[in-house]
């Protein structure tokens, strides 16, 4: 996954384990995978980047890197993030 919405110096490979669309039209994306990279951390570190956008849609983003390694990012929709070439 990009350095830009994990907030990591390097990219990291990621597995999506969750996709739904909400009634209310909102979609969230889950991805994982794990930092064997870094030091183990002491306490879980948390990145929330400005915007991400792709398939002309916007989405708000944030990376949570626990102190065993894993990784976690969430991409959500939204309509105040508006779509742009990354």
């Amino acid at each position: 996954m990009t350095t830009l919405i994990t907030g990591l110096s390097y990219q990291l490979p990621m597995t999506q384990t969750k996709y739904i669309i909400t009634p209310n039209g909102k979609e969230l994306s889950v991805w994982q995978g794990v930092d064997l990279i870094q030091t183990p951390l002491n306490n879980k570190i948390t990145f929330l980047s400005t915007a991400w956008s792709e398939c002309n849609k916007g989405y708000e983003s944030k990376c949570v890197r626990y102190t065993d390694g894993r990784v976690v990012l969430s991409l959500t929709t939204d309509q105040a993030v508006l779509p742009f070439e990354n």
